[in-house]
């Protein structure tokens, strides 16, 4: 009688029983083009730790390992920086615990592994990216009011810095006008960017949103979708390659850098993160609007599926 044995081949280390198979988004991507994925609503990702006594998810205290989707076993962190907190609530990340302080060290950071490969040449080509995450965006009453300020909720530039004095690859602010908008800027070189932006109405704001930023061949683009009903893109061109050495930094989601929260912000803090991914586009080649628009399909089906997942 003939025996046959199963092995689970792709069992996190760590983890040990890991998923039983890819995240499609990362699945679906050519070349191991998805350099790290999280996904605060999948316990492999968070808490993660082994299967056997894992604990639920509970605030994230400094240090704390954040594990990679994307299987490539480089996981990222949670930064806290006491007294601050950064609460898990609605199986995200919320920063409202930051809103009244300069938190600028509160955020959850990827691996610089996934940074040092896009800005190394792959196929002659070099900062081809996406970088995409689904929040809740701050509610009407909860945004950066504070004229002049900057309000980061995205950057690669490390420590207390910003692109306007350290390298940085990509950031994400909220305006500060009357007119409320999100924009990513891409670093050239040390205080020169290159930006793309949309504006926000109040029906987008404190609603579950998928935000993303690509640079590929056929040049740049922003996506903003929402359960509000909105999806728009906005479109730039290829531009300059960054000339700063951008080798050791690292994607970090919340109020961090320079700009992360000058005390004065306030309530620009009040908004989760739930879901990121950074994918080289140099090594995939695929279309970023298709794959992004797929995976929110995906992602809104596992909402519907489960009533506290993403809230």
């Amino acid at each position: 009688m003939s025996r046959w044995i199963y092995m689970r081949t792709n069992a996190d280390p760590v983890n040990h029983l890991g998923p039983a198979k890819k995240d499609r988004f990362v699945a679906d991507s050519p070349n191991d083009g998805a350099r790290f994925l999280f996904d605060a609503g999948f316990e492999y990702s968070y808490p993660g730790g082994p299967i056997a006594g894992r604990q639920p998810g509970a605030n994230p205290v400094n240090g704390q390992p954040i594990y990679d989707v994307a299987m490539r076993g480089v996981n990222g962190a949670a930064s806290v920086d006491a007294p601050n907190r950064i609460l898990y609530a609605g199986k995200g990340f919320d920063f409202s615990p930051t809103a009244s302080l300069n938190a600028v060290g509160n955020y959850i950071a990827t691996p610089a592994d996934a940074v040092n490969d896009i800005v190394t040449a792959y196929g002659g080509k070099v900062q081809r990216f996406l970088v995409a995450m689904y929040i809740k965006t701050p509610a009407v009453g909860d945004w950066n009011t504070s004229a002049g300020i900057i309000h980061t909720m995205m950057q690669s530039a490390n420590g207390a810095h910003a692109y306007h004095d350290a390298p940085d690859l990509l950031m994400l602010r909220q305006s500060t006008s009357s007119t409320k908008s999100l924009t990513f800027s891409r670093q050239t070189a040390i205080n020169a960017i290159s930006s793309l932006g949309l504006s926000l109405t109040d029906a987008d704001r404190g609603v579950f949103t998928l935000l993303a930023y690509w640079r590929n061949d056929a040049g740049t683009g922003m996506m903003l979708r929402n359960t509000a009903g909105r999806r728009e893109v906005v479109a730039g061109v290829v531009g300059a390659d960054n000339a700063e050495t951008l080798t050791g930094t690292a994607f970090r989601f919340g109020p961090c850098g320079f700009f992360g929260n000058p005390g004065n912000a306030g309530t620009g803090s009040k908004w989760k993160l739930y879901r990121a991914m950074i994918e080289n586009l140099a090594r995939s080649a695929r279309d970023p609007a298709y794959a992004l628009d797929a995976d929110w399909n995906r992602v809104m089906a596992r909402r519907a599926a489960d009533p506290t997942l993403f809230v």
